[in-house]
């Protein structure tokens, strides 16, 4: 099969890359070609901006693809340029954010009205795939080399060095605030899977194991070789100053899936020690 992949040239892309090469797809990545890509990735870069029509047509005529993989969809409008090319399949990543808030939640778990300009955008980009035909996939929060980790204070590329300098990292109340990481080679395997499958479900969650924000800080510092120091803030306070904790950190969420056929999950220590690794080796 020839897969297109839009985007995630930092997260996703090369691990979606990877894993489609081993089942033996022929993948092409568009994207805008500001992030380097690794010479040894098995994918043909195109390069473009996928808001230019032109551009999104020359890398259709050069992929010719059966499959494309949406990591970058932000509204509707995105979604309906793909589809004007009718793909065999089409897969556009959403997110498990636009669920709110609980726990374990599956593909039938309604979503309420969205509070954020980010979270409009994403429940028009799955109205508009059930409305074309796309398949779509929640992730939880994705991890690992090629994306700076997350922090209450967002993405944080110094994190490990932080760590290892004994500054203390912010951590909501007692730290036991629901998280769920997944990591990127398992999105990728997710993605593998719902590939392959002859009659794919129109929605699918894809969420790692359940921790909690101690236990994800935690995993990264045992990565970088030194204790976790942190400095507990209340809830309320962040919610009040923290626009990002506010919007999306605070409430708890995980995700559980229905129609995913069933997969081992990174352990989160090992993908810790990959996402150092590549902290280690980029330039800050």
């Amino acid at each position: 099969m020839r897969v297109l992949i839009i985007g995630g040239t930092g997260l996703t892309g090369p691990a979606l890359a990877r894993r489609l090469d081993a089942d033996g797809h022929e993948v092409f990545v568009f994207a805008q070609g500001r992030t380097p890509v690794a010479r040894d990735l098995p994918a043909r870069l195109l390069a473009g901006d996928r808001g230019d029509p032109v551009a999104l047509r020359a890398a259709f005529d050069a992929a010719s693809p059966d499959a494309v993989l949406d990591q970058i969809a932000f509204h509707g409008g995105a979604v309906d340029a793909i589809a004007a090319f009718s793909p065999t399949r089409h897969i556009v990543c959403s997110s498990a954010a636009v669920l709110g808030e609980g726990l374990g939640l599956t593909e039938d778990a309604p979503t309420p009205p969205p509070h954020t300009p980010y979270l409009a955008g994403k429940l028009a980009v799955e109205e508009r795939a059930r409305a074309s035909g796309a398949i779509v996939v929640r992730p939880a929060y994705l991890f690992g080399p090629g994306h700076a980790p997350l922090t209450m204070q967002g993405r944080d590329p110094e994190l490990a060095r932080k760590i290892r300098g004994g500054e203390a990292i912010e951590l909501p109340d007692d730290g036991e605030l629901p998280l769920q990481p997944i990591f990127a080679t398992d999105y990728a395997e997710a993605i593998a899977n719902i590939l392959a499958l002859p009659d794919p479900a129109p929605l699918y969650h894809i969420g790692g194991t359940p921790t909690t924000w101690r236990g994800w800080l935690e995993a990264v510092a045992a990565a970088a070789g030194a204790p976790l120091r942190v400095t507990r803030v209340p809830i309320d306070r962040l919610t009040a100053e923290n626009e990002l904790f506010r919007d999306y950190l605070r409430h708890p969420l995980t995700i559980a899936s229905r129609y995913l056929p069933a997969m081992p999950f990174t352990p989160l220590d090992a993908g810790a020690a990959d996402l150092v690794a590549w902290l280690d080796g980029v330039k800050l």
